[in-house]
């Protein structure tokens, strides 16, 4: 009974009298000291390159994020087990300020939710072009927009009070996960001729590596008797 009380105790502080049912929580990417996740520039070598990987040699030329000019915004599904293209941004929950690659979301609420719930969630970064990027259909529209996202988070338990008032504690703060301690690097989309030409690149490579009996047809009967 103790044990309880404190919980339910907890989950009205935490989640306030007037929010009671629906699961309120934010994430971020610090875990304690040693244990941090970074968001990450482009690399100046290759702004095309992705990076979603602890992984610190990996890291090399990029520069940490900092300030205001860059957005983190929480995205999610109901469904515990979702894939990508169902997230949904989650309303009031974009973050505007870095801190040495380290990002922090504001406390939210997941909307139709209750305490117990199980859901997928994901961060989505980008470079907001001092406010002038405010969503993610804008840097979707705009390939030269440095963007990057998360691993999806899957089966995360929401605090607060389930649809019979049992209270949950859940994940309320939402820091833990090794999905968020990766190190996220910023990446710009090529363009389809860059594309194009990486793709012929690597065919000619592929081309130039094979065994010359195998270039061509009837290549050994092509001496004249």
């Amino acid at each position: 009974m103790i044990t309880k009380a404190l919980l339910t105790f907890w989950v009205l502080i935490s989640l306030g009298l007037n929010s009671y049912s629906q699961g309120k929580i934010y994430v971020s990417n610090v875990c304690g000291v040693g244990k941090e996740g970074l968001v990450l520039g482009t690399d100046p070598a290759n702004p095309y390159a992705k990076l979603n990987r602890r992984d610190r040699s990996a890291i090399a030329g990029r520069d940490w994020l900092n300030g205001t000019g860059y957005t983190a915004e929480l995205w999610w599904s109901t469904d515990g087990n979702a894939d990508e293209d169902s997230l949904r941004a989650v309303p009031n929950a974009q973050g505007h300020l870095f801190n040495f690659g380290l990002f922090r979301t504001p406390p939210v609420e997941i909307p139709n939710s209750f305490g117990g719930d199980r859901v997928t969630l994901q961060v989505r970064f980008w470079d907001n072009r001092s406010g002038t990027i405010g969503d993610w259909a804008a840097v979707l529209a705009d390939n030269t927009i440095p963007r990057a996202t998360t691993s999806l988070v899957h089966e995360v338990e929401l605090p607060g009070f389930d649809a019979q008032g049992q209270p949950h504690l859940g994940d309320a703060i939402l820091g833990c996960k090794p999905e968020l301690l990766s190190y996220i690097g910023l990446y710009i989309v090529p363009e389809p001729q860059v594309t194009v030409f990486l793709g012929f690149a690597v065919a000619c490579g592929l081309i130039v590596g094979l065994p010359k009996r195998s270039r061509g047809f009837g290549a050994r009967n092509s001496v004249v008797r």
